[in-house]
């Protein structure tokens, strides 16, 4: 499965996949059927997906367009309850956002979408340097 094209949240009410293709990778849909009665798949544009769920979130995982992190991130933290998590993958991008010698485009995106959360007073944030980078992000409250 292309980790660009879901990512998922659970609620009080249930757990939700959102897929921004119209047709979801065959892998993504076998996973959704072994727990169809639990995982509500949900298919089109992301962005627009969630910016129409409106349903308090639990816990999220962040793994898609890095450069729509930042608006990802907005519609997430106006869901999340108090106290919800959101885990954000590839903060760490490889290493590069460390490395001030690299200034390409994408490496440029994540530092600044590192900087937003880090300057967030709404939230506490845990960076973890495991693999390309997971960034825990607990909404305040």
């Amino acid at each position: 499965m292309d980790p660009m094209k879901a990512f998922a949240m659970d609620t009080a009410l249930g757990r939700y996949i959102l897929d921004h293709t119209t047709q979801p990778d065959p892998l993504l849909r076998e996973l959704a059927a072994g727990v169809s009665d639990r995982v509500t798949l949900t298919l089109g544009p992301a962005l627009e997906t969630l910016a129409a769920f409106d349903q308090p979130v639990d816990l999220a995982f962040l793994d898609a367009d890095k450069a729509a992190y930042p608006a990802y991130y907005e519609l997430l933290m106006d869901r999340l309850r108090p106290g919800g998590l959101l885990m954000v993958d590839n903060t760490l991008w490889t290493g590069y956002v460390a490395d001030p010698s690299r200034d390409d485009e994408m490496t440029v995106l994540m530092r600044e979408f590192n900087d937003l959360v880090a300057e967030d007073p709404r939230v506490t944030v845990v960076m973890l340097p495991i693999a390309d980078g997971l960034t825990m992000v607990r909404k305040n409250g």
